[in-house]
């Protein structure tokens, strides 16, 4: 499994033009994104563009990439350089709050209870989670953009807004891969 590459596969996003460029060559394929997106009947390409738009941090050189070790709480988000950090801090912060987004998908705690939050940290489970839940919001509606867009919240307008942001990124690491 080339767990590097979820992370490596980093995307530039120019601030004079909002176009994604690749750092190097992009694929998915062998990817954790790859395995998974295809074991629940999921383009890995969507569920990347959500990883990217829920978890992307800078990775130096002015690309981004999805991380694996986030949390957000009404605070704001928290960025981690191991697992082991990120879990301790999760643990600290799930005794006084539910309402946490978690991991590189973002699975919030309040709206979807987990037996164990800080499995969300491990990236295959988080992708998984994230996977079975995006399959229940592409079959709730006929619209791929309200789909996606529930992924983020079942209420009309955020949803449109969320599911145009991620399919924008969507189409932009289309037209990466397209110029290799």
């Amino acid at each position: 499994m080339k767990y590097c590459q979820i992370i490596g596969a980093v995307v530039f996003l120019s601030i004079v033009s909002s176009f994604a460029v690749a750092k190097d060559r992009f694929s998915l394929e062998g990817t954790l994104f790859e395995t998974v997106a295809t074991d629940h009947g999921i383009d890995p390409l969507l569920l990347y563009a959500i990883a990217i738009t829920e978890s992307a941090t800078g990775a130096g050189n002015g690309y981004i990439g999805p991380t694996p070790y986030v949390f957000r709480t009404n605070d704001g988000p928290r960025f981690f350089k191991s697992q082991r950090e990120a879990e301790a801090e999760l643990a600290t912060i799930l005794k006084t709050t539910q309402n946490v987004d978690v991991g590189m998908m973002q699975i919030n705690l309040r709206y979807h209870p987990q037996p164990d939050p800080l499995d969300l940290l491990d990236p295959h489970h988080n992708l998984t989670v994230a996977a079975k839940y995006l399959k229940k919001t592409m079959a709730s509606t006929d619209d791929p953009i309200i789909g996606v867009g529930r992924y983020h919240s079942w209420t009309e307008e955020l949803a449109r807004w969320y599911g145009e942001r991620v399919w924008q990124t969507y189409r932009n690491l289309l037209q990466i891969a397209a110029f290799q």
